[in-house]
């Protein structure tokens, strides 16, 4: 099992998964660590220069149960960096321009 830069989240049922033969040594590892995600919401991509086991509860830290609740602290934190850009005048930076190809003719045969 490869390690992600940011962490490896995986929402599954466990219960289904965890005694598949083909997935024992990566579930081995994943079973070693903590069932629920902990996360530090207010922690910035830039701020990695703490060690993952410095990380307290007095810092924050939110535990996710589980995908919907994935998804709702996403849509919060985006919501929250929305209005602190609205609020800062901000606009965010428009994607490059990409020149699209022609569509190829139609076929009326």
């Amino acid at each position: 099992m490869s390690r992600a830069r940011l962490g490896l989240y995986v929402f599954c049922r466990r219960e289904l998964f965890e005694h598949t033969v083909e997935l024992a040594p990566t579930f081995r590892q994943l079973l070693a660590r903590p069932a629920k995600l902990q996360l530090l919401p207010n922690e910035q991509a830039r701020d990695f220069s703490r060690s993952s086991s410095s990380a307290t509860a007095a810092d924050g830290v939110v535990e996710v149960d589980g995908l919907v609740e994935m998804g709702e602290l996403v849509a919060r934190q985006a919501a929250e960096a929305e209005s602190r850009r609205d609020a800062d005048g901000e606009m965010p930076e428009a994607p490059p321009a990409v020149e699209m190809p022609d569509a190829p003719p139609d076929d009326d045969d």
